[in-house]
């Protein structure tokens, strides 16, 4: 089938869903920013499924694509109750042209900052095309704590709830602390009800606030406050799942953290700060595993060397740059006297690795491309089990 046909088919049975009778709402939520789409996305869907008891559809964040989004809209079923879509941007335009299919009822913005800056230009283009699914959604809700955010929000026919830490959040962040590998404990105010705690499979602030993105936005699509028993069901069915960013303790006590899929500036600072965090909960060394982000354009000397400074102000033990690429931030931390490595392949990276990497401690392996980060989480999952063959 051609692209535009299913593009058409999609949006003909999205708009032929929503008139369904059903006892649901049948809303489409689709959330875009430059990170936490994902994890925002999977907090919701799981909420809205605890509360209606009803099957609520999402895509992956590997299936953002127009045909992918195409699919997920065919997928809808009148047994379906509502749909939770994760939107991201390649070019100029796409978020316009994906909402026109979509019909979001709830557009979501997280954050707005420099990705795919090659395809997209500025920041200031940046905002704009992440606006576009604001002004084509019927309500439009902003992460509160992001300027750029809050600004395209005021382009929207209509404002929904804002989240973050900022004290004029509608769902504000009131108290976070660490769980250790097993997440964080975070109490959220809430416009119509007292405050919402949950113990929740997230890390940093970062988490805390895809926790209130989702506690809001599940609150607006359901009219109603979220009971806490069913919040807590849905945070622990989560924690069950096999989630992207999520701590893997090895045999020999090592602790590995996987953070590579579609990395940026900001992504990769905040997984720098989490490791910290969590390694510093159970006293363990830091190595960062730090590959190059693609698609920065211009802004890419810039943003590696923001992650190395981000590397040197959480004073990790170690760091490996993989790519020469990367070099930027390993060139920051030698400046700021972190122990360096570097490697110009997986290969010479997987066996500085086994090296370098003692049992007990923590790896981060943050930005890169999927393929020699999950060579080199391998490579460290090997050695976990004490097979530390060289790499290659």
């Amino acid at each position: 089938m051609a692209a535009d046909d299913l593009f058409t088919l999609a949006a003909h049975h999205r708009r032929a869903w929503a008139t369904t009778p059903s006892p649901f709402s049948r809303d489409v939520v689709a959330i875009t920013g430059t990170s936490g789409k994902s994890t925002t996305r999977r907090l919701l869907a799981a909420l809205l499924r605890a509360a209606t008891g009803a099957e609520i559809l999402e895509n992956r964040g590997d299936q953002t694509s127009a045909r992918d989004l195409a699919r997920c809209l065919l997928a809808l079923r009148p047994s379906t109750a509502a749909c939770v879509l994760e939107v991201s941007a390649r070019r100029r335009g796409d978020l316009a042209r994906l909402a026109s299919m979509i019909a979001p009822d709830f557009g979501a913005l997280t954050l707005v900052d420099i990705a795919h800056s090659d395809a997209l230009g500025s920041i200031d283009h940046i905002e704009h095309e992440k606006g576009d699914l604001l002004r084509n959604s019927r309500t439009a809700s902003v992460n509160a704590d992001d300027p750029r955010s809050l600004r395209q929000q005021m382009t929207a026919p209509r404002a929904g709830v804002t989240w973050g830490f900022s004290p004029s959040a509608d769902y504000r962040v009131m108290f976070r602390a660490s769980r250790g590998l097993a997440g964080s404990t975070v109490s959220i105010a809430r416009p119509r009800d007292v405050p919402l705690t949950l113990d929740a499979p997230v890390f940093g602030e970062a988490g805390a606030r895809a926790v209130a993105a989702a506690v809001a936005l599940a609150e607006q699509a359901l009219g109603s406050p979220l009971d806490l028993r069913v919040a807590q069901k849905a945070m622990a069915y989560i924690g069950e799942e096999t989630a992207r960013f999520f701590p893997r303790r090895l045999a020999d006590g090592t602790v590995l953290l996987a953070d590579a899929a579609d990395a940026t500036p900001t992504s990769m600072r905040s997984a720098i700060e989490i490791a910290r965090e969590l390694a510093d909960h159970e006293s363990r060394r830091l190595i960062v595993v730090a590959g190059a982000m693609s698609a920065l354009g211009r802004a890419s000397l810039g943003a590696h060397t923001a992650v190395g400074v981000a590397c040197a102000r959480v004073e990790a033990d170690a760091v490996l740059v993989c790519g020469r690429e990367a070099s930027p931030i390993g060139i920051a931390t030698l400046a700021h006297g972190i122990p360096t490595h570097f490697a110009r392949d997986r290969y010479l990276a997987g066996n500085a690795l086994i090296d370098l990497v003692r049992p007990g401690d923590f790896v981060l392996l943050a930005g890169g491309h999927d393929a020699p980060m999950k060579f080199l989480g391998d490579v460290v999952a090997r050695a976990g089990r004490g097979a530390a063959a060289r790499a290659a």
